[in-house]
């Protein structure tokens, strides 16, 4: 079910004459999208980190482990001033509402800042998309993944 997600968010992206530029590690081009325009391939996971802080768009899509490790190690840096780009968490039919529940109650007992102050949060396709219409003229490509 959720692997069509992303492939659907970046058929659109294509449709509508966007460009996709993504990062993999070497041992999950099994997953690539056939039609990114420019990929880069990481040898670790490490490296892929280090890129994702350089890129022009993080977009979350429902994800494992390394998902929410790749999600965290932004958000971090983004809470310590050293990187500023968006981030976009795509809750498709709820899959991250837990953990917004656990951003909400990690900023209320003051341990962090709200989520909302790092990215946003959207559960349709067409929002993801006008979100990134919207500061595409800021971005050198639409998304990375």
């Amino acid at each position: 079910m959720f692997p069509s997600v992303m492939g659907g968010i970046t058929n659109g992206i294509l449709e509508t004459g966007g460009i996709i530029k993504g990062i993999i590690f070497k041992n999950f081009m099994y997953r690539v999208h056939k039609k990114i325009q420019k990929l880069t391939i990481t040898p670790n996971i490490t490296k892929r980190k280090t890129l994702l802080l350089q890129t022009d768009c993080v977009v979350v899509f429902p994800g494992g482990i390394g998902t929410l490790d790749e999600l965290f190690h932004v958000l971090a840096a983004k809470q310590a001033g050293l990187s500023n780009i968006p981030v976009i968490i795509f809750n498709f039919k709820g899959y991250y509402t837990g953990l917004m529940q656990w951003f909400e109650k990690s900023a209320t007992n003051e341990i962090t800042k709200k989520l909302s102050k790092f990215c946003y949060l959207y559960t349709t396709t067409s929002e993801c998309l006008n979100k990134l219409k919207l500061i595409e003229k800021d971005l050198k490509v639409w998304i990375r993944h």
